[in-house]
């Protein structure tokens, strides 16, 4: 079945209900932007005007990392697996590689469904046998750094610090995008309208059309 398209004001969805911040103070705080932002920064600003500047702007890597450090972790990772099937999609990759990073993504996909320690650590095996610079290996580890202990062979109980999961969620969009040269802004387009969708409550499955300046 082929995705929905919609506007980004047309979705019958209470826009952005599902993200767990929309304080630009604490996002801000979490991460460091890569574009000079602070002209959108005004004190009238809002989740939902600073994400439109960045977008109209198309500064795709932004928007991104400002939708993974405000959604829920369950939410972002279903998030970057859906943007990493669209990888597998848009690009040639051998049989093997392709089954090796379709198991770590349905492997995130269970912990999302019963996000047990069980799912955790199996994801983070998945993810740990595939290379890093794949897309789907920072998808298992956005997982395992979601809850739990990041040094389960250190001896030591290590909780991961707060939105390590969200870096590697974004993580994994950049990389998708940046290995699928030739549709590179397609694929951060589309990732960032399935984001969209899924802070308003959606599967991901509806792609919001973007507005952009150019």
């Amino acid at each position: 079945m082929p995705d929905k398209k919609k506007s980004y004001s047309d979705t019958k969805k209470p826009m952005l209900a599902k993200l767990r911040t929309q304080s630009l103070d604490e996002l801000c705080s979490q991460f460091e932007w890569s574009r000079p932002v602070s002209s959108f920064l005004t004190p009238r600003a809002t989740f939902q005007t600073l994400l439109q500047s960045l977008i109209n702007h198309e500064y795709w890597f932004d928007s991104v990392t400002m939708l993974a450090h405000a959604m829920p972790q369950r939410e972002a990772v279903w998030w970057g697996a859906r943007v990493c099937d669209d990888y597998l999609t848009e690009n040639p990759i051998d049989d093997a590689s392709r089954q090796e990073q379709e198991r770590v993504l349905k492997s995130a996909r269970s912990w999302v469904s019963e996000p047990e320690e069980e799912n955790r650590m199996a994801t983070y095996a998945a993810a740990s046998g595939v290379p890093n610079r794949v897309p789907a290996h920072w998808v298992g580890m956005a997982v395992f750094w979601a809850t739990g202990n990041i040094t389960p062979d250190a001896g030591v109980i290590t909780p991961p610090p707060p939105y390590l999961y969200a870096r590697g969620v974004s993580a994994a969009i950049d990389l998708a995008a940046s290995l699928t040269a030739h549709a590179r802004i397609e694929l951060y387009k589309n990732a960032i309208g399935r984001g969209i969708d899924i802070a308003s409550g959606g599967d991901g499955e509806t792609i919001l059309s973007l507005r952009t300046a150019r």
